[in-house]
Formats: structure tokens, sequence, C-alpha cells
């Protein structure tokens, strides 16, 4: 299921907004009373997460639910396809062959709390863990099924939140009623105020099979996840000051409510100083009639060039929410100042009555009121599935050559060799036939 589905209604400071809350105290502040509207994508993340929660659980094929359906509140009834259907195969090998040892307990779905890390009546919902006391081994495992923005395990702070109610839960007590055992078949006495959480090695594993650079593995301890733990805690605190401060940045601010709604002018002041602007800047500009001036792209330095361009999708995200309001403004007679509504360009021309059309159509025009257009790989593949695909018509698709972008320096992907490299080739060459 969804984690935004799984948390309370009530809940501001879940594990899938920790990633806002933590670095964004007052965001929590600012962001109640704003509904969270989730759009398709999320609605067929709730169908992948469903099914790949009975597959897990019961160890059954994802193939064989393909072409079944679910209702999804607000979007109706949603199929299980056989794109979701391959795209599960890797993670649920993967989780089964972890859970597949003596002693280690699978845990599907399970409501953990996180009272002791975030606050009261606070809790979460694992997609999967693997409690492993003979391994020394804690195992968390989060399905990401959005193929927009890749996701990190490391130092993921949803995933650690999972962790961290998952030990409260069901591992601490698991791996203490091991220790002792394991005590007194030695003739020995556990004492629970050593550090033996140091040497509990924790895995926090992201599947996110349709985004390029997302998902992977990252290893720490539970004495570090611990310790982390206690920040989010101070972190958690934090957002209930009334004075709780903003911090606007790429990642908080890319999924914010107040954001979306464009009522937070920490975020506005951001990106309006990234463009080298302020407040006061742009309205003196637009009573005096003066041009908004940005800076010329050579007069920034790298680390400034760069430090734009990293917010980019937050600066285009922020002027195509300032379009949706002033439009809204000026359509229901609000003033706009500086601008007004005009007619548009029509949309493209369609038929009214398709029937009517075709009728007088192949009365005028014969065989030639119709043009036929071949099925593009994309449909081929969506109506045959990946594997039939491959096999059948793979080898008559010409792929392309992808093109390089630019990436943060994080993301996960093999950075390209350097061109420089190719040139000193040849100049060696170059220099051993002189």
């Amino acid at each position: 299921m969804s984690h935004e589905d799984d948390e309370p209604a009530h809940s501001e400071r879940g594990p899938s907004t920790a990633h806002r809350w933590r670095p964004c105290p007052g965001s929590v502040r600012l962001s109640r009373g704003i509904p969270n509207t989730a759009g398709i994508e999320a609605a067929y993340g709730t169908v992948f997460h469903d099914f790949a929660a009975d597959c897990l659980e019961l160890g059954l094929d994802p193939q064989g639910f393909v072409g079944d359906k679910m209702e999804v509140e607000g979007f109706g009834i949603l199929e299980f396809d056989q794109e979701m259907a391959d795209n599960m195969l890797n993670g649920l090998d993967l989780v089964w062959a972890m859970a597949d040892v003596p002693g280690a307990k699978l845990i599907v779905e399970e409501r953990v709390s996180l009272e002791e890390w975030v606050g009261p009546k606070e809790f979460g919902t694992t997609d999967a863990a693997i409690i492993d006391p003979l391994n020394w081994r804690l195992v968390v495992f989060d399905w990401k099924y959005g193929q927009g923005v890749p996701v990190s395990p490391e130092m993921n702070d949803q995933a650690m939140l999972y962790g961290l109610g998952t030990w409260s839960t069901f591992a601490a007590a698991m791996f203490e009623e091991y220790l002792i055992e394991e005590a007194a078949a030695k003739g020995q006495t556990f004492d629970p105020n050593t550090p033996w959480e140091d040497d509990i090695e924790v895995i926090i594993m992201i599947e996110q099979p349709r985004a390029p650079g997302g998902g992977g593995t990252w290893t720490t301890t539970m004495g570090e996840l611990l310790a982390e733990g206690r920040r989010i805690r101070r972190d958690a605190d934090r957002t209930m000051d009334d004075d709780a401060p903003f911090n606007p940045g790429p990642k908080q601010c890319q999924f914010c409510l107040a954001g979306r709604a464009n009522i937070c002018k920490a975020r506005a002041a951001m990106v309006l100083n990234e463009l080298g602007n302020d407040f006061d800047d742009l309205e003196d500009g637009f009573l005096s009639g003066a041009e908004m001036e940005l800076p010329h792209p050579k007069s920034l330095t790298p680390e400034q060039r760069t430090q734009v361009l990293l917010h980019r999708k937050l600066i285009e995200k922020f002027l195509d929410e300032l379009h949706e309001e002033a439009y809204r403004d000026a359509k229901n007679r609000r003033p706009v100042p500086g601008m007004k509504l005009v007619e548009g360009r029509n949309p493209p021309r369609k038929w009214k009555d398709t029937f009517k059309a075709e009728v007088m159509l192949e009365h005028d025009f014969a065989h030639k009121a119709y043009t036929k257009k071949i099925l593009s790989p994309t449909q081929v593949e969506d109506k045959i599935g990946k594997r039939t695909y491959k096999v059948r018509y793979a080898r008559l698709v010409d792929t392309g050559e992808a093109k390089p972008i630019l990436v943060p320096i994080d993301d996960k992907r093999d950075p390209l060799p350097d061109i420089t490299s190719d040139f000193d080739g040849l100049v060696d060459d170059d220099e051993a036939m002189v």
C-alpha cells in the first residue's frame, strides 16, 4: 500500500514527508490544512504495492495476477498489468533470498510504532523487513514504483524511520531473546546495558525499477541508526514550535503542500535570490516599468551556475505556479496588475460526431477517407508484453543513442569518461609515430 495512505490522516510528520520536515520544520505549520491530492501515478503505485505485498507474503508469482483489477479511491478501477509484474520480479527474488535463512522472520506490510522517534500516536507501515538474529542483521525493504525522481537508500529518512519502527516494534525484542538464550547456553547472563546494537548490521534496500539511477542498497549498523533516530526526534520536536524556521531547498520543496499552494514566502525568496532579485526589486521594477534583470550566464562562477541548474526544476515549477495563480485571479475578475486575459489560439479541430463524419467521408472519399499509421514500438510492447516484444520485435527497433545529460554529483550513475582522455591517446600515438 502507499505509505501516504498508511499514515494517520491527522499526522503532519509521517515517514513519507520526513525528507521535508526534517530540514524545514516550519513547513509542517504552513502546510496544515492543505489537502494532499495524489495524482494517477500515485494511484498506480498503490496498485503495485498492494499486489507486491500479496506476492511477498504468500510466495506468489506476480504473473498470475496480470489483468486483475482493484479499486483505488478517487481513481476508480485500475488494472495490475504486465509491466508491473515484470518490474516486481527482481525485488521479490531479492527479498525471498535474504529471508530464506534459519531463524529469519519476514514481515510484510506491518504497522510499526514511531512514537519513540517522532511523537505520540505516530506510526508507519513497512513494505517489508527481515529480522535475522542468527546473522545479526536487519533488512528494511522499500518499493518505489515512481519513475520521475530517483530515490537513494543512503540516509533515506523514510526508510530509516521504517527501520527504527521495525526495531522498536519487533526486532529489539527478538534480538534480546536470542542473546538471552545464547548467554544461557554458555552459562552466562545477558547484560542489556552493553552496547550490543553496534554489532547488528542494518541493510536498507530501495527497489525502484522504473527510474534510472534510483534504488540500491545502503549498509549501516543498528547503533548508527539509533543515533540518527535521536536526531530525527529532535527534528520532529522542532516542528512543534510556533516559530519553527523555514529552510527551502530543491529536495524539501519538491512535494511540499505549502509550496504547491504557492503560499511559502521563504521558497519564493529563495527562487528570486537564485535569479538575482528580491521582493523589493520586483515591486520597484514593475512600478517603474523597468525590465526584470537577470545575470548574464558568463558573469556567473561555475559554482553559481551549478547552484542555479540544481534548482532548475524548482524555479520552473515556481514560475508555472505563479502563472496559474495569476490566470485564476484574472478569470475571477481579481486584479492582475499589468496583465489581462485575451482570446487564445483555438484548440485542434475534431469531429463532433465521429460516426456521422465517417459516413460522410466514406461517401465523398471512399478508401481515401482513412490513413494508416503503424503501431509504435511502445504500443506493440504494451499490447504483447515485454517478453514477446523482445523475442519478436526488438531486433526491428532502432533505439537511438542516449544523449548525455547533466545530473547532481550524488547521482548513482557512473560519469562518462573525460573526452580529453581520447585526445591524450591521439597525442601519444602521434609522438610514437615521429
